[in-house]
């Protein structure tokens, strides 16, 4: 149980970090500490979904090198993003991360504290034994020689991080899933508890108690929701921040830059809602395009169009993932 706490405790450490490499350039900084954590599992998803359509799985050693696995490439990818981001980020922005580190380290503790909650209830064995599958197999050959309605080919975005969570801590898929499954659901709480905040901005006791109310529900409909459920909530939610942060940039009238953070961050979150559920995709789609002929007829075709850009990255990221995702 303690080093189940334990792995808990650095899982949530590292994906703070991984995310605040990415998210250091968004506008918004006050929000950081709520979306760093999702953005850390959005963007190892987005890695190693890709090195498995690459034909390098998680544990197996490439061309029989033991160093060329799923696994370190991932540290070697991140490693590079890590450099680049020192290079790009200001000194003044880099001052800001001790007191937002330490925010997020007093909500990392108690998660681990309550660690035992959901080890003993949560737990997928579907995912863990795709998990295990997944460890030394690419689903790039299943992907291209069964098109079919089969979700369980091409749908693996859980198993695939479960697999990499288990490969990296040395514990067994089973393990990982619980883990994995406590970890999504405080982090969504985590993202709710930023946008009812903002929303009803509670000053009156009566707010206050529709406030906790409202996290104590949500805390138990995850609790006994199912693992993919809890990862669909949680991207969904970060996908309608990062929107309603990308949607500031492009109506401001500062000087545009050709890529914003905000338009990779939509993307990687819509590559990572099709490798889960593509039900959940079609619909995020639907709510874009919706979005878009609004901006086309209130704004015109210029502010529309680039509006349209995050959906292009996500293509020429991941084509194979998302045209399964919207065919089947």
């Amino acid at each position: 149980m303690f080093i189940s706490i334990l792995i808990t405790f650095f899982t949530l450490i590292s994906l703070w970090f991984i995310g605040f490499m990415i998210s250091v350039s968004i506008k918004n900084k006050k929000a950081l500490n709520f979306i760093n954590p999702f953005t850390g599992i959005i963007l190892v998803l987005n890695v190693v979904y890709l090195l498995n359509l690459s034909k390098i799985s998680i544990s197996k050693p490439f061309f029989d090198l033991q160093l060329l696995n799923g696994v370190w490439f991932l540290f070697f990818i991140l490693i590079l993003i890590f450099i680049f981001s020192l290079l790009n980020s200001s000194f003044k922005r880099a001052k800001s991360l001790k007191e937002e580190f330490l925010q997020y380290l007093k909500f990392s503790v108690i998660v681990g504290v309550l660690t035992p909650l959901f080890l003993n209830k949560l737990g997928d064995s579907s995912i863990s034994i795709r998990a295990s599958e997944l460890k030394d197999l690419s689903i790039v050959h299943n992907m291209l020689s069964s098109l079919s309605k089969d979700e369980r080919i091409w749908q693996t975005g859980v198993s695939i991080l479960t697999a990499t969570h288990s490969e990296i801590f040395k514990i067994s898929t089973l393990d990982s899933t619980k883990i994995l499954h406590g970890i999504s659901i405080f982090l969504t709480i985590y993202i709710l508890i930023y946008f009812v905040a903002k929303i009803l901005k509670p000053k009156r006791n009566f707010l206050r108690a529709l406030f906790v109310i409202l996290i104590i529900s949500s805390l138990l409909i995850l609790i006994n929701a199912s693992l993919t459920f809890s990862f669909i909530v949680g991207s969904l939610l970060f996908l309608v921040f990062i929107l309603f942060a990308y949607l500031e940039i492009l109506y401001s009238k500062s000087k545009k830059q050709l890529v914003y953070i905000e338009e990779f961050l939509i993307a990687f979150s819509l590559i990572f809602i099709a490798s889960i559920n593509s039900l959940a995709f079609k619909l995020s789609i639907f709510a874009l395009m919706i979005i878009f002929l609004n901006i086309l007829f209130l704004n015109g075709r210029n502010k529309a169009l680039t509006f349209l850009k995050p959906l292009l990255i996500a293509l020429l990221i991941n084509p194979l993932l998302l045209g399964f995702a919207l065919l089947f």
